[in-house]
C-alpha cells in the first residue's frame, strides 16, 4: 500500500472511532484526567462561546454569558463556530476541529515515520488515554498539539515558512503555550551534534514572522477591549495561572503529578519508550531526528514543570514525540513490527473493554451531573422565565442548551469571588441576593461599571448570584418568584409555595414559577 493511502486509512479509522465515541459523550461529560477525576468544564464554556460567535457574527471578540471571554485566543472558537454554521449546533459540530486534529496526527506520524513503524506510532497515539480523551473534546489541546507537531517537523526539515505559520496557529490557539515550538528549537540546537546544528540566527526571522502572523488579534483586543484583555489574558491567565499561585486541584508536586498520571494511564508507552532509549542513544550523533524528538519532549516537560498550575492536559504535546521515539527506535527488528502492531491492537481492545480504569478508553460517558438531563428537557419547554441553577454541578453544560436567560447561584462566602481572577463582584456579573432583588437600583450602577471595562451591554449583569447562608437561599427563592430554579432537593423546603416543584434528577428539584 502506498504511503498516502496508508495514512488516509489511518485517518479515516481514527476519525470514525473518535466521532462514534464523541457522539456518546455529552459536553463536559466524562473526565480529561482519569486519575484525578477532573471533568472538562472548559468544553461547555468553549462550546457556548463558539455558538454565540456563530449566531452573532462577532468573530473577533469571544463572549461567555454576555461578557468578553479573553482567557484564550480565538482559533478554536473560529473553527468550532464555522463548524456550527455549516452543520448546526450539535455536540459533534462543536467537537469537529478536535476530532479532525485527533485523527490527523496519527496519520501524519504514519507518513513521517513510514512503513509498519509509522502505523505502530499512530496506534500508540490513538490508544493513549490522554490523547483519546482530549481529541474527542471541544478543547484547545489536540489542536495545539497538531500545530506544535507541524511546526517542529517543519523545523527539522528546515522549512522555516511552514514553521512560522504553524507556530502562529499555536499562538492563536493557546497563547503562551504556542511558544513551545520556539522553546523546542532552542533546546534542539543545544542538544544537537555540531554537524547537525542550524545557526540560531537563521531562526530569528521565522520566529518574528510567527509573532507577526499571530499579532493582529492580540493588537485588536489591546485597543478594542484593552482593560479587560490586560486583566483577564495577561494578569490572570498568564501571570496568575502560569507564573502566580493559582488554586490547585491537588497538593502533589509537579514531578509526582505528571509522572503518576502518565504511569497510570499508559505504562505500555513508557515501557516501549524506555526500551527504545538504548537504540536512540547509539544513533544520537548520527541522526538529527533523535535530538529533535528529545528536544520536543524536554520542551514540553520544561513547560509543565515551570507552569504553576497542575493540569494533566499540559503533557499532551509530548505524547506524539514519545510515540514516535518508541516506535521508530524500538528494539525489535522491522520484520517483527507487525507482531508488535497486533499486540497493540489487542491491548487497545482490552482498553476499550476496561472503560473505568485510568488506562481504559471509555466509549460512553455520563452527564456531569444528574440534573443535566432535566435541564436539557427544561430547555425544550421554551419558558419565558429566567432559569437559576444552584449547585447543579453541570460544568456550565446548560449554557449550550439555548436557554434565553440563564443564571448560576453558588453557595459560597462572598469573598471567594474576589480571591482570584476578575473582580466580577464589582462589575455586577456576580450579585448578592439583595442586589438581585432590586434590579432597578443595581442595573444602572453596574451598567456604568461595565462600561468602564469596555462592555456596553447589561447581559452579563447577575449571571451569577452569591448565596452564603440558608437564609440567603430562602430570600433568593422569594425574590425570584418569576424565575425557575434547579437546585439541590435539600433546599426544597425553603421555597414558600411560590413555585411548582418537580423532580430534576437524583438529588435535585425543579421549581417552576407560577404563571
Amino acid at each position: 500500500m502506498k504511503p498516502a493511502w496508508r495514512a488516509a486509512l489511518v485517518f479515516v479509522c481514527c476519525f470514525v472511532w473518535l466521532a462514534f465515541t464523541a457522539i456518546r459523550t455529552p459536553l463536559a461529560g466524562g473526565f480529561i484526567d482519569p486519575v484525578g477525576h477532573i471533568r472538562p468544564q472548559d468544553e461547555a464554556v468553549y462550546g457556548h462561546i463558539s455558538m454565540k460567535m456563530a449566531a452573532s457574527g462577532d468573530w473577533l471578540t469571544p463572549r461567555f454569558m454576555g461578557r468578553p471571554a479573553l482567557f484564550k485566543p480565538p482559533l478554536l472558537y473560529w473553527l468550532s463556530a464555522a463548524s456550527v454554521k455549516l452543520f448546526g449546533d450539535a455536540t459533534l459540530s462543536l467537537r469537529l476541529p478536535s476530532l479532525l486534529a485527533g485523527a490527523l496526527l496519527p496519520a501524519l506520524l504514519a507518513i513521517w515515520i513510514g512503513g509498519s513503524r509509522g502505523i505502530l506510532a499512530g496506534i500508540l497515539l490513538i490508544s493513549n488515554p490522554l490523547w483519546y480523551l482530549l481529541a474527542r473534546a471541544n478543547l484547545t489541546d489536540a489542536l495545539l498539539t497538531v500545530c506544535i507537531a507541524l511546526a517542529l517537523v517543519a523545523a527539522s526539515k528546515d522549512r522555516r515558512g511552514a514553521f512560522a505559520a504553524a507556530t502562529a496557529a499555536a499562538l492563536l490557539t493557546k497563547g503562551i503555550a504556542g511558544l513551545l515550538p520556539v522553546i523546542a528549537v532552542g533546546v534542539w540546537w543545544a542538544l544537537s551534534p555540531r554537524a547537525h546544528r542550524t545557526p540560531l540566527l537563521r531562526w530569528v526571522m521565522p520566529v518574528l514572522s510567527a509573532f507577526a502572523l499571530a499579532a493582529p488579534w492580540f493588537l485588536f483586543q489591546s485597543f478594542a477591549n484593552g482593560k479587560w484583555f490586560w486583566t483577564e489574558f495577561v494578569q490572570v491567565e498568564i501571570l496568575g495561572f502560569s507564573f502566580g499561585a493559582p488554586p490547585q486541584t491537588t497538593a502533589e508536586n509537579a514531578i509526582l503529578f505528571f509522572a503518576r498520571r502518565l504511569l497510570q494511564t499508559d505504562p505500555v508507552l513508557l515501557a516501549l519508550l524506555a526500551a527504545a532509549i538504548p537504540a536512540a542513544w547509539k544513533r544520537w550523533k548520527g541522526v538529527a531526528a533523535v535530538s529533535f524528538l528529545v528536544a520536543w519532549i524536554l520542551a514540553v516537560l520544561l513547560a509543565c514543570f515551570s507552569n504553576q498550575y497542575r493540569n494533566f492536559a499540559y503533557l499532551l504535546p509530548a505524547i506524539p514525540a514519545m510515540c514516535w521515539m518508541a516506535s521508530a527506535y524500538g528494539p525489535w527488528k522491522d520484520a517483527h513490527t507487525r507482531w508488535v502492531i497486533l499486540a497493540m491492537v489487542l491491548l487497545t481492545a482490552l482498553r476499550i473493554y476496561s472503560p473505568g480504569k485510568p488506562w481504559g478508553l471509555p466509549s460512553r460517558a455520563e452527564e456531569p451531573s444528574p440534573a443535566v438531563a432535566s435541564i436539557r428537557e427544561y430547555a425544550k419547554l421554551h419558558r419565558p422565565h429566567d432559569l437559576v441553577l444552584m449547585e447543579t454541578g453541570d460544568e456550565f453544560a446548560a449554557t449550550t442548551f439555548g436557554i434565553p436567560r440563564l443564571r448560576y447561584s453558588f453557595y459560597a462566602p462572598e469573598e471567594a469571588f474576589r480571591r482570584y481572577g476578575l473582580d466580577v463582584r464589582s462589575m455586577g456579573i456576580a450579585l448578592t441576593v439583595d442586589e438581585f432583588a432590586n434590579p432597578g437600583e443595581t442595573t444602572p450602577r453596574f451598567a456604568q461599571r461595565l462600561q468602564e471595562w469596555g462592555v456596553n451591554s447589561t447581559e452579563a449583569i447577575g449571571t451569577v448570584i452569591v448565596v452564603s447562608t440558608m437564609e440567603d437561599i430562602a430570600r433568593l427563592l422569594t425574590a425570584g418568584v418569576n424565575c425557575d430554579f434547579v437546585l439541590p432537593a435539600k433546599f426544597r423546603e425553603l421555597d414558600r409555595g411560590s413555585h411548582h416543584a418537580q423532580e430534576a434528577g437524583e438529588g435535585f428539584v425543579l421549581l417552576l414559577a407560577r404563571d
